[in-house]
């Protein structure tokens, strides 16, 4: 229709996501960081055991049957299962507020149930009682990790979780996951596009900003030291302070669906 075209003329901001729209959405595990030990999935070196553990839940913290390409990604690694006479009791999807999800597992004798979690790394660490200068080195290995570009997940385990409220589970952090998702090959060149025809490109995601920078890099979106505006300063500004602000600023990371909402 030509209402359409004419529309799509007057166009000059171009909102994308990440994943799956400037990457591949084929997600597969590059790196995994336990306390003792690190482990690259592209080598035929089979993981040491605290690697294995920190493999382990984080498959008991996958769904059944998800369309999530990082837990299909998990499901496909070979050796991992949830262990004989285990059964899921309980599970706490994400939702808004809460970058993570959790189950809950019991054996058919009904002894105590193990829970597992997987999700942000900032927020499973949350949940986990480590001395501030453990937490703080975490959080930077995870930096580290996402400055690759690769999406990272943090996994914590705990071995006798009762009743179905998951901020009472005595959590233990097991260590991160980091996956790779390549950009698309047609990607830079679109960008390139958009920016020669006047309409500037913004990426909202909600993944770390580490991981946003990394790609919106590659992409051609933003350049070298450019710095992200968070989901946090988002709540911090007022419709002026944000209306200003995303003239200038190409990438938005750790953001929800409410924040994409306002942001567009």
């Amino acid at each position: 229709r030509s209402a359409a075209i004419e529309t799509l003329g007057a166009a000059t901001v171009l909102a994308v996501d990440k994943t799956g729209t400037l990457t591949e959405n084929r997600m597969r595990l590059r790196r995994a960081v336990a306390h003792q030990g690190v482990w690259d999935a592209t080598s035929a070196v089979a993981p040491a055991a605290p690697v294995q553990a920190l493999l382990h839940a984080a498959w008991l913290a996958t769904r059944d049957n998800t369309p999530d390409p990082m837990d299909r990604a998990l499901r496909a690694l070979p050796g991992l299962t949830a262990g004989d006479g285990l059964r899921r009791v309980h599970e706490v999807p994400l939702a808004e507020g809460r970058p993570m999800y959790s189950a809950l597992w019991q054996d058919t004798k009904g002894s105590k149930a193990q829970a597992a979690c997987k999700g942000a790394a900032e927020a499973v660490l949350a949940l986990c009682r480590l001395p501030e200068n453990e937490q703080r080195e975490w959080q930077q290995r995870a930096a580290e990790l996402a400055s690759q570009g690769w999406r990272v997940l943090g996994v914590a385990s705990a071995a006798d979780a009762v009743g179905n409220d998951m901020t009472a589970w005595p959590f233990e952090w097991l260590g991160l996951l980091a996956f790779e998702d390549p950009l698309r090959a047609s990607v830079p060149a679109a960008v390139k596009l958009a920016r020669e025809a006047g309409i500037a490109v913004k990426m909202i995601t909600g993944d770390a900003p580490q991981t946003a920078l990394a790609i919106a890099r590659e992409a051609g979106i933003v350049a070298a030291g450019e710095p992200a505006l968070l989901g946090s300063d988002i709540d911090a500004m007022d419709d002026a302070a944000l209306a200003a602000a995303v003239r200038g600023v190409p990438v938005f990371a750790r953001v929800s669906p409410t924040h994409k909402l306002r942001l567009v």
